[in-house]
């Protein structure tokens, strides 16, 4: 049984993996130095943890997650990336996402959990935190409600 945290990542991997540009879209091998990509797997998508914060309730807790997703561009001769495409890729995650903010994960069983929805709720952009390279990053609150003790 894979934890309703891994399923959200994967969900959220499957359906950004329709976007038309990514070249890597990733969650479980995060790349820390923007230098590790290679050249083939750029324009890239990361997805990782940002913080989770626990209410509980009867035999379960409320979660609420913070997830970050991650555009990695890279500026070369042949692809002439800018602020505005920066932008626009951003948009397009968004978007993609909010497609199906409860990211199809609708019947799980309650012994895994239950999604509620996820939504954006920040965005940061660092066009030249390494030269030649543009990121963005996207901040989704995703709320689900996990078994923390046996179903009541």
């Amino acid at each position: 049984m894979a934890s309703i945290e891994s399923q959200i990542f994967a969900s959220m991997k499957t359906i950004l993996e329709e976007l038309s540009w990514p070249k890597y879209v990733e969650y479980e091998r995060i790349r820390q130095k923007l230098g590790d990509f290679r050249p083939h797997e750029i324009p890239a998508i990361q997805i990782y943890d940002g913080s989770a914060t626990y209410a509980r309730l009867q035999g379960r807790s409320d979660m609420t997650w913070f997830l970050i997703v991650e555009v990695v561009m890279k500026k070369t001769q042949d692809d002439l990336v800018d602020q505005g495409l920066l932008f626009d890729r951003l948009n397009e995650v968004e978007t993609k996402i909010g497609e199906n903010p409860q990211l199809g994960l609708t019947s799980l069983p309650a012994t895994e959990g239950t999604m509620v929805s996820i939504v954006p709720i920040a965005r940061a952009t660092d066009l030249h935190m390494e030269d030649v390279f543009y990121t963005g990053n996207l901040s989704f609150q995703a709320e689900y409600l996990k078994p923390y003790s046996d179903i009541c």
